[in-house]
């Protein structure tokens, strides 16, 4: 009966940690959060150059892409090739934005302009399904160190050996039976 009682404060504790952990916001959705509010929002300047660069560039969340150039004249954007759209000035800086639901699941390319000549390079933003991003109350974990394991089944290959952290000590079996298996070190 005492172990029970001592184990409800610690259980009690470790469940509010756990739920302060997940109730923790993003940067990235943090920072669209804010451009949400428009390209005047105070402080957005700052998230963008804590989050991204002082320069730019784009951040997604769920649907929401934001493009970020950075140009001293009136910038323009065309996203998969479509014509170029305005983007809106950011206060006190020589940032522009531009903030759009777009499909996920998809590489959208896009292209900034500033006075009809193309600011640096072409690029890519990668929209990424719902289940790509972490959801409150399913655990997560980080990949451990990659380890070479040479093959007793095919001559000698060597195979590379990941696993998730949060599985435990053992991962699920390898192409060639020898990861999750103690003599594997997995």
């Amino acid at each position: 009966m005492k172990i029970a009682v001592t184990l409800f404060p610690i259980a009690g504790a470790l469940l509010l940690t756990s739920s302060a952990l997940f109730a923790q916001t993003a940067p990235w959705e943090e920072l669209i959060a804010t451009a949400r509010k428009g390209s005047t929002t105070p402080g957005l300047k700052d998230v963008i150059t804590k989050t991204l660069s002082a320069h730019g560039g784009n951040a997604i969340w769920g649907q929401d892409y934001l493009f970020v150039a950075e140009s001293p004249t009136p910038a323009t954007i065309s996203i998969d090739s479509q014509p170029a759209v305005a983007m809106a000035s950011i206060p006190g800086s020589a940032l522009w934005m531009h903030l759009v639901k777009m499909r996920t699941g998809a590489t959208h390319s896009y292209q900034f302009y500033a006075d009809g000549k193309a600011l640096g390079a072409r690029g890519d933003a990668v929209g990424y399904n719902p289940d790509s991003y972490q959801q409150p109350g399913v655990p997560h974990g980080k990949a451990t160190e990659k380890r070479t394991i040479v093959s007793k089944i095919y001559d000698g290959s060597r195979l590379l050996d990941l696993c998730v952290a949060w599985r435990g000590p053992r991962c699920p079996v390898g192409a060639d039976g020898l990861a999750g298996r103690p003599e594997s070190g997995g």
